[in-house]
């Protein structure tokens, strides 16, 4: 992976003993000054996997090491025991960024991920100084599986057929009776009240084309954010799985957010807008 010209970067595996299961992590390093950046670490939504950040992770592990992993549950990643809830995936979460020992990180939470990214910062402040919120889930006017599932299918219209494989292979290879408690922990979860306790630095984003996402849903979370700095963006021409489509975007707001200044990435990311206008 890697432009000609650009930055190379190595994969590589780590195996994390996780509670009664073990959680597999792809651990991307670039070379260069982009080697000395945050880590940025993402998490992924319901029922998907970390697969569907393929399209993201191509270009952000260019500018800053990414770690990626499957949720319980989820991709290569099996099921634990006990009830499945928010707070849980946090403390997987945790234990993740203590085994890794990844230095500063900067974390990246899509759909779900980012009610798992504001619990774990909730949980224990010191683990991150800045997070991503791409889509942040559940508005209160959509907190029952029928509403939500509308306005999934409303917003499927506006999804690129990539996204939709990717999201596919994630739902086929989850137990549909898992998929359900992630479901009922999603819709249960208070967002609204949880990101109150979160002082760190927050970009959150959203597509004009999301219904799962309105924009005062977002206007709400930042106006109840503990941080500082609390930054709302919206991207046109795009829908709730923004990283088929707006890749080079999110990966210069995410650099911002965690204090990296990058022109190239900025660039790219006003090309990425134009062919989006």
């Amino acid at each position: 992976m890697g432009r000609k010209g650009g930055p190379r970067m190595h994969k590589h595996w780590r195996s994390v003993e996780v509670a009664d299961t073990t959680i597999q992590v792809a651990c991307y390093s670039p070379t260069g000054r982009a080697a000395q950046r945050p880590t940025a670490v993402l998490v992924h939504g319901l029922g998907v996997s970390s697969l569907y950040f393929d399209p993201l992770i191509e270009k952000l592990a260019e500018h800053a090491p990414v770690v990626v992993f499957d949720l319980p549950g989820a991709g290569r990643s099996a099921e634990t025991d006990g009830v499945v809830t928010i707070a849980g995936f946090a403390r997987v979460l945790r234990h993740i960024l203590a085994e890794l020992d990844l230095g500063e990180t900067v974390l990246l939470g899509h759909s779900m991920g980012t009610q798992v990214v504001v619990e774990t910062l909730a949980q224990e402040p010191t683990v991150a100084r800045s997070a991503a919120l791409l889509a942040p889930v559940v508005a209160p006017e959509l907190r029952s599986a029928p509403y939500l599932l509308a306005a999934f299918a409303r917003t499927s219209l506006h999804e690129p057929l990539g996204a939709v494989w990717r999201a596919g292979v994630g739902y086929l290879q989850m137990k549909p009776s898992w998929l359900l408690q992630q479901v009922n922990a999603m819709l249960a979860y208070p967002m609204e009240e949880r990101i109150a306790g979160v002082a760190a630095d927050l970009v959150l984003l959203r597509a004009d084309n999301d219904r799962v996402c309105p924009r005062s849903f977002l206007d709400d979370l930042q106006r109840r954010a503990a941080g500082k700095r609390v930054i709302v963006r919206e991207l046109s021409n795009a829908a709730h799985h923004m990283m088929a489509t707006h890749a080079d975007i999110i990966v210069a707001a995410l650099l911002r957010i965690s204090g990296v200044a990058d022109a190239e990435a900025e660039a790219e990311a006003e090309r990425n807008r134009a062919e989006n206008a």
